[in-house]
């Protein structure tokens, strides 16, 4: 079991001028959590609680949520079997969060298993009946399912996943519920020790009331070269583009948009110190005219070096 017990105080200067929420005003408030996790060869389960006041701040860390209280449970069975599969766990998952007047915010119940086998075989695969968020000002509910598989085949073809979604899908742009999927279809090749390929492609989409919402889609191919032990380059390309349906929409949006991304960098290791880096970007940002029109370019240096004492 544990737990934990947070006060945060905040004054925040008088510089309206830089931003509206700067008046020199201060604020307090608590957040607390809680869990309980038990573990067995043949099961598993925890519970846990949270809650985060209206006022609580925590400007030095990553906290991007307060004024709400969640419970979440999680309960698994644990399977070893002899053949096959190495590891078999099929589990159920709730949470709930509200905010502090109690009104739901988020609400799921997770039905899913998690199988481990050979050749770092993992796949996972959920049904989310029912989930709840709450949107503008309305609770809205989707239905849908969820799946990751991942596998390493050989030494070249070193990697191979799939994941992704299907079902409702809510439009959160409209404040809606429509149907949707997205798929996440990634692999990494390394035709020979020194050259290794990263590549990932995305591809989301929408429908709602009769149509087509939108569709979207990201490439992204990383190349890495190891010249030595000390010594390697790697590039990037990324390219993304959306592609909307404007009478769907309550507000102006562009009916297609893209923006390309491209970066190298070189790295050198002196020692165990110090390490040089070296790089170059390019980001463009595609017209109504179908050009890619650079937004802005950037040169990189750096020197790292560790103090020993």
């Amino acid at each position: 079991m544990t737990g934990e017990l947070l006060f945060s105080q905040t004054k925040n200067p008088n510089r309206p001028d830089l931003s509206p929420s700067w008046t020199g005003n201060s604020q307090s408030d608590l957040a607390a959590t809680l869990s309980w996790n038990h573990l067995t060869e043949t099961h598993d389960w925890f519970l846990d609680a949270k809650q985060f006041g209206d006022d609580f701040r925590a400007d030095l860390g990553f906290l991007p949520q307060v004024g709400y209280r969640e419970y979440d449970a999680n309960f698994g069975l644990r399977f070893f079997p002899t053949h096959g599969l190495r590891f078999v766990r099929p589990y159920t998952f709730l949470d709930r969060q509200e905010d502090l007047d109690g009104r739901t915010i988020f609400q799921r119940a997770t039905l899913g298993v998690t199988l481990i086998g050979p050749r770092n075989l993992q796949a996972q695969f959920e049904a989310r009946p029912k989930e709840k968020v709450f949107v503008g000002e309305s609770l809205l509910e989707q239905t849908y399912g969820t799946f990751f598989v991942q596998f390493d085949p050989s030494r070249r073809f070193t990697r191979i996943s799939l994941q992704g979604r299907a079902g409702d899908s809510i439009d959160f742009a409209n404040e809606r519920v429509g149907r949707g999927a997205s798929v996440i279809a990634a692999t990494t090749l390394r035709p020979f020790d020194r050259l290794t390929f990263d590549l990932q492609a995305n591809r989301e989409w929408l429908n709602a009331d009769g149509g087509r919402v939108f569709t979207a889609q990201v490439e992204r191919l990383k190349t890495t070269y190891s010249f030595s032990a000390k010594s390697l380059v790697r590039a990037i390309a990324q390219y993304v583009s959306t592609e909307r349906v404007p009478e769907q929409y309550g507000f102006h949006v562009n009916r297609h948009s893209g923006s390309f991304l491209g970066s190298v960098l070189y790295s050198y290791k002196l020692n165990w110190q110090t390490v040089l880096f070296v790089g170059y970007g390019d980001d463009r940002l595609l017209t109504a005219q179908n050009d890619l029109v650079r937004q802005d370019r950037s040169l990189f240096f750096k020197v790292s070096y560790a103090l020993q004492r």
